[in-house]
């Protein structure tokens, strides 16, 4: 569970941080890129974390799509 929480958890810490720092001090774009990259992340990496770390919903989705048991 601390894995999961951790690498869900820092590209949302990272997101938030680069995003209030950009509302407050001029910034480069290599910093607004990377933030908009980490906010990509908080949306679409969670699902991906899920099922490589938790059995259980890994084997509920591949019998979903009819490639597990």
């Amino acid at each position: 569970v601390y894995i999961t929480v951790l690498l869900i958890s820092i590209p949302n810490s990272v997101a938030t941080s680069i995003y209030v720092y950009v509302n407050f001090m001029p910034a480069s774009d290599a910093l607004i890129v990377t933030g908009q990259v980490s906010w990509q992340f908080i949306h679409g990496l969670p699902p991906f974390i899920y099922l490589a770390l938790k059995k259980s919903i890994r084997n509920i989705t591949l019998r979903a799509i009819r490639l597990g048991k």
